[in-house]
């Protein structure tokens, strides 16, 4: 995506998009990139923001989804619910995952000085949901 983007705004007067490019014109693109420093760095460094950016909304993702099944133990495991813990586990993690997943996607879309797609953040969050389901079904 933030090579495609670089190539909309660099080309934006000539009124040329990345979507219309034949695969030789992109692959034309990134030999240009990769043999302009200044093009080059400028994609390593959004990309490196992007991917810090993930990278911490997501370990913060791990460790909360632990606290939150862990309270949910807690609280009703011990109670007249007590049938209910697994499932409430579930949903805790489901909104947990799928809540930060499209936080972090929106934090890297962000820190990557990248367009906001809202397409893509939802895409993350029903990802995470697709995964839990499909978990799920093999446990």
């Amino acid at each position: 995506e933030l090579i495609q983007e670089q190539y909309d705004i660099a080309h934006k007067n000539q009124g040329k998009q990345w979507s219309e490019l034949t695969d030789e014109e992109r692959k034309n693109w990134y030999i240009t990139v990769a043999n302009n420093e200044v093009l080059y760095d400028d994609l390593t460094n959004r990309a490196m923001k992007r991917g810090v950016a993930i990278g911490v909304i997501d370990a913060f993702t791990g460790m909360t989804v632990g606290a939150v099944n862990k309270q949910i133990n807690k609280k009703m495991a011990t109670s007249k619910y007590s049938k209910f813990t697994k499932p409430a586990r579930i949903g805790g993690t489901a909104v947990v995952e799928t809540g930060m997943g499209m936080g972090s996607e929106l934090a890297g879309q962000v820190a990557g000085e990248q367009d906001i797609n809202a397409y893509e953040i939802l895409v993350e969050g029903l990802q995470k949901q697709l995964l839990l389901i499909k978990l799920l079904n093999i446990l």
